[in-house]
């Protein structure tokens, strides 16, 4: 996978609108500045290959207005913590299947959610990042619904959302 930083000079911040097919793309360049000491380009990063191809195949691309800053190549496969793989291991403990090693199921219950009182979206969102940096990592939440169901998934019931 590649890590591309788009560039656009001139510019401190501009909202470019690319389509590609029916596809349409609204990409937020920013953090450009103009200066006695010298240009920084308004940038737009982006790892979607998708994206990379609308913006190479528009025409601001063509053109010479998006330029390619930085181009990076990115390992994409996931770290796995060796001392998680052997907790989590495919051992056993009760034995094969031949001796009735299976386990018994349980009555317990799932534990109930945690009940986190929120006035607003945006507090929902800061919660979830805040106490769950490791699962709210690279996840874009737009939406009341999404929230209210990533909460969910991660034990969290938002009252007042």
């Amino acid at each position: 996978m590649e890590l591309v930083k788009y560039g656009v000079y001139g510019l401190s911040e501009w909202i470019a609108l690319i389509t590609l097919g029916k596809r349409e793309f609204k990409l937020h360049f920013t953090g450009g500045i103009t200066s006695g000491g010298g240009v920084i380009p308004a940038t737009f990063e982006t790892k979607n290959p998708i994206v990379q191809l609308a913006i190479m195949q528009s025409g601001h691309f063509k053109e010479g207005r998006i330029k390619i800053v930085k181009s990076l190549k990115i390992d994409d496969t996931p770290f796995i913590d060796k001392n998680e793989e052997e907790d989590t291991g495919n051992s056993n403990s009760g034995g094969s299947e031949d001796e009735g090693g299976k386990e018994p199921p349980t009555d317990e219950e799932p534990p109930k959610p945690i009940e986190v009182e929120v006035g607003s979206m945006a507090e929902a969102i800061d919660y979830l990042q805040e106490n769950f940096p490791k699962n709210m990592e690279g996840v874009i939440i737009t939406r009341k619904a999404d929230a209210i169901e990533k909460g969910v998934s991660l034990g969290v019931m938002f009252k007042g959302l």
